[in-house]
């Protein structure tokens, strides 16, 4: 029988970073602290029967480290290669300094049977709620 994924600790309960006591993150127009993420895979925790989907919180902060305000160079080149056009380009680099943190969302592996390991899935759900006010 597969390990249960639902019983994980740490992976819900890892510390959180303050975003809010960063300079460099109050200056974002979203943090990852405005997040909810879940990953989606399935399960089966029966030996008998069809697998199950089992959703799994993931801590925003435990997936974007600390450091990902501190933008690489390359990525600038990669969004002012873009576009040919000044403004354009500017426009694609402010959105990678704003956003460009968000790549650390991305799922690293994909599942691709029930007994794969607990860090793939088949997707990875972010939600950025209402509730959560507007940043100045």
């Amino acid at each position: 029988m597969p390990p249960d994924h639902r019983r994980m600790p740490g992976k819900a309960s890892v510390p959180g970073a303050n975003y809010d006591a960063d300079p460099l993150w109050r200056k974002k127009p979203l943090t990852p602290s405005q997040l909810l993420v879940n990953d989606v895979r399935l399960e089966s925790l029966r030996s008998h029967g069809e697998p199950m989907l089992e959703v799994a919180e993931r801590t925003a902060s435990s997936l974007v480290p600390a450091t990902a305000t501190n933008i690489s160079s390359a990525a600038y080149i990669r969004a002012t290669d873009a576009a040919r056009n000044a403004i354009e380009k500017q426009r694609f680099a402010s959105l990678e300094e704003d956003y460009g943190w968000m790549r650390y969302l991305r799922l690293p592996k994909r599942q691709q049977h029930v007994y794969d390991s607990e860090d793939s899935a088949k997707t990875r759900w972010v939600h950025c709620s209402s509730k959560f006010p507007e940043r100045t």
